[in-house]
């Protein structure tokens, strides 16, 4: 009798563990997804940056709901495209990219738009999938509204970003859709991350752009690393598979998640915004 009760709680503790780690999983997936600063503020003062010779503007839009979006804003060189920006999990419009996005976009004339996601860099709200995609909307509008058509708008995109590009460009007529380091959807990553947790039963913001990329009908391009261990280039080739023509994909053999931008893929990208079409 004691020896069933001691291979019994010896069978209830990994049990008894596994649904710790999934409830802990379940309600901290939006910290684990949204790594932003736990003091909201940016790093850097926009009315004292300085991002070559230009200051990024910054632009506040407030929202329906109350919430208040800070974006930076460096408009284009004439007849150059602009870049709607959205960032990766621990980006914010301050600082968007490891490596230089504005000056990059300074250097090629081409301009820079960037919405801060709720919570992130000076935003209010609580980041969820909802929430930033109202305000991406905002944002698209906010810019337009700036004197910048549709037509000159490349919408892009860098890791969990992406996301946001896709289900945008799927909304509106957009110049171009760049994909920076993309994924397939947070349900396949998640599942990737942590394969013994039912992802997709818990998951509360699935980012699933194989859902909307058949609705996107802009130029695409997919630029992606070789040897990215944060989101694997499977994902990326999935995704573009999906996509409708034209489209074009650029795999960097060196690059991993963050340093495309070390191998030439902002030059691409810039190169891409302004002639979509490769004319």
């Amino acid at each position: 009798m004691r020896t069933r009760k001691v291979i019994a709680i010896g069978a209830a503790i990994p049990v008894a563990l596994y649904l710790v780690v999934l409830v802990w999983v379940t309600l901290n997936q939006r910290a684990l997804t949204y790594q932003r600063d736990a003091d909201n503020t940016p790093r850097v003062d926009p009315a004292t940056a300085t991002v070559g010779m230009v200051k990024p503007r910054e632009e506040i839009i407030d929202a329906p709901d109350g919430t208040r979006i800070v974006c930076w804003y460096l408009p284009a060189a004439p007849g150059k495209p602009t870049l709607l920006y959205f960032t990766g999990t621990g980006g914010a419009p301050a600082r968007p990219h490891p490596f230089g996005l504005y000056d990059r976009a300074v250097a090629a004339g081409v301009g820079i738009f960037i919405m801060g996601y709720p919570g992130y860099g000076g935003s209010t709200g609580k980041p969820t999938e909802k929430s930033i995609m109202a305000d991406a909307d905002l944002a698209w509008n906010a810019l337009i509204a700036r004197g910048v058509p549709p037509s000159d708008i490349a919408i892009y995109g860098w890791s969990l970003g992406t996301g946001v590009a896709v289900q945008l460009a799927a909304r509106h007529p957009a110049r171009a859709l760049i994909l920076e380091s993309p994924y397939s959807s947070m349900t396949e990553l998640g599942s990737r991350n942590y394969p013994f947790l039912p992802i997709r039963q818990i998951i509360w913001d699935s980012w699933d752009s194989m859902s909307f990329i058949g609705k996107v009908h802009a130029p695409l391009l997919i630029l992606h690393g070789e040897i990215d261990t944060g989101v694997p280039i499977r994902f990326a080739r999935k995704l573009f598979a999906a996509a409708n023509q034209p489209k074009r994909f650029i795999d960097y053999h060196a690059g991993g998640h963050t340093d495309l931008y070390l191998f030439g893929a902002f030059e691409a990208v810039a190169a891409f915004a302004e002639h979509p079409s490769g004319e």
